[in-house]
């Protein structure tokens, strides 16, 4: 087993009880301390649901454009004459209030 599976989590812990220490030594605010970190998880999961729909898109996005290299590549093989296939067309990324 390699030390740094094991000190790895330990050393995250520890700096978030130290990042946490430092906050309420210079807020003076405990009980402000758990709303913060809960505002700040729901940031971040909307951050990376807003990333993972993005990804979605992209991948989807690069899929189109392979399939019409694909097709690009197949009429020049079977040397057909210009005008190429057209290009697709994409839908845009739809932003957070359409869904």
């Amino acid at each position: 087993m390699e030390w740094s599976s094991l000190i790895g989590p330990g050393a995250v812990v520890a700096f978030i009880g130290l990042i946490g220490s430092v906050y309420v030594a210079r807020s003076g605010r405990t009980a402000s301390l758990p709303e913060h970190m809960s505002r700040e998880l729901d940031r971040l999961k909307r951050d990376r649901d807003s990333q993972q729909r993005r990804l979605r898109h992209v991948e989807a996005y690069l899929e189109i454009l392979s399939d019409h290299v694909n097709l690009l590549e197949a009429h020049i093989w079977q040397q057909k004459p210009p005008p190429p296939p057209p290009r697709p067309t994409f839908k845009p990324l739809p932003s957070e209030e359409d869904e």
